[in-house]
């Protein structure tokens, strides 16, 4: 018997599983009707649309801008002068869409990170012209705020990803080790195309040495868990399988065995957004250990200390393997006066390591590193709290960000 999950379950599954932030403040949801709502809570407005649009650069030179066009000869000439009261143009990552919702209306989670950029005024209208090219096939929210209080104007945007000629492929399959706990709570599937949605437990199995499938394994949710991009699917253990003292655990075991080897197939008829087959199929095999209990500690990181006036990376030792897509979100690191450092972050070393590349060289002093109580181990356990006590708690309207935190030098 499969057991499927409904919206309001999901929405906790997303939470997660990072795809959907637990930061209260720092994501917008905008329905196709172009309604918004901010930190789940408060009214919602119209949100005209078509005022926004990718352009290339009037001047020249080949790049990809967003032109605002209708603005008013005020805000343009406050623009060009650069006057502290000028109107704001501020541009977003999409980090999480979902389709599926009640009445058809598409939900979507935005980065609270803004994209490097600069305005510039041409003529008569206005241009952001980012640091870094917009990247095809990611989506972008970009907003134009008028001075003087006036009504926000926001617009989806994205890039199309050029024709290719080759087949979709899996490249990445997290966790990425060779040994996985027993209570292993998640994979994240990454392909290199946008993969057709619905369905997917048909192409996914996970079978034992002897080549026996595994009974009903996973958490067939209707809404899938899928990226923004298409291309990221989030692949749940059953929780039943995994928490203790619940029957499907009673009744079927854990859906993997400590001391046991097992393989995770994808299969190569697993067909992309454009319907091809993939190219070929994928298997990652991996060894399981006895069940994980315990809670991600910050207090025992080994933190590295980069020089002064240099882009050295901060590397972050965290003595286990964590969640991969939580660890590219959860952590950051602030300087004394609470300002969050622009940089990159990269994960390594099966996901027990975590770096940090300020993109302007460091300044002589203390930082602070931070992690929301959100971030969690393999098998679900959080710094707040293990995964035993909270899986099927009721979702809140509104989450509650908490974080913690440990200190560093830059000499």
């Amino acid at each position: 018997m499969k057991r499927r999950a409904g919206l309001a379950y999901l929405l906790g599954l997303a939470l997660a599983c990072g795809c959907a932030s637990p930061e209260s403040e720092s994501f917008r949801l905008v329905t196709s009707e172009g309604v918004a709502v901010s930190g789940g809570s408060g009214p919602t407005r119209p949100v005209p649309l078509l005022i926004l649009e990718f352009a290339g650069h009037p001047e020249g030179g080949g790049s990809t801008v967003i032109r605002v066009s209708g603005v008013d000869p005020i805000d343009l000439r406050k623009l060009r002068e650069g006057r502290g009261d000028a109107p704001g143009i501020t541009v977003r990552v999409v980090r999480f869409e979902h389709s599926g919702s009640p009445g058809g209306k598409s939900l979507m989670e935005v980065s609270d990170v803004e994209v490097s950029g600069a305005v510039e005024v041409i003529g008569e209208a206005a241009y952001f012209v980012p640091q870094f090219p917009f990247e095809p096939g990611i989506k972008y929210l970009a907003q134009f705020s008028p001075s003087g209080g006036g009504e926000p104007v926001s617009n989806i945007l994205g890039l199309e990803k050029a024709a290719r000629a080759s087949a979709a492929e899996v490249v990445a399959v997290y966790p990425s080790a060779e040994v996985l706990p027993e209570n292993l709570l998640k994979f994240y599937l990454h392909f290199s195309e946008p993969m057709r949605q619905g369905g997917v437990y048909e192409f996914i199995e996970l079978v034992d040495q002897e080549g026996r499938k595994a009974d009903v394994p996973f958490l067939e949710v209707a809404e899938e868990l899928w990226d923004a991009s298409g291309s990221r699917l989030t692949l749940f253990i059953d929780p039943g399988r995994v928490k203790r003292e619940v029957k499907p655990l009673e009744d079927l075991g854990p859906a993997m065995a400590a001391g046991g080897l097992y393989t995770l197939r994808v299969d190569r008829r697993w067909p992309d957004a454009s319907g091809k087959p993939l190219k070929q199929g994928f298997e990652k095999r991996f060894r399981v250990s006895e069940p994980d209990r315990g809670q991600p500690d910050i207090k025992t990181w080994k933190l590295s200390e980069p020089r002064a006036n240099t882009t050295e990376a901060l590397h972050v030792e965290l003595g286990e393997p964590l969640d991969r897509a939580l660890l590219e979100r959860l952590i950051w690191v602030k300087d004394l006066d609470g300002v969050r450092v622009e940089g990159r972050v990269s994960i390594s070393n099966e996901e027990t390591r975590w770096s940090f590349e300020p993109a302007r060289s460091w300044k002589s002093g203390e930082f602070r590193l931070v992690a929301d109580e959100w971030l969690e181990d393999l098998a679900g356990n959080r710094i707040g709290r293990p995964f035993e006590v909270d899986i099927f708690e009721k979702v809140s309207e509104r989450i509650e960000t908490k974080t913690v935190s440990v200190g560093f030098l830059v000499r």
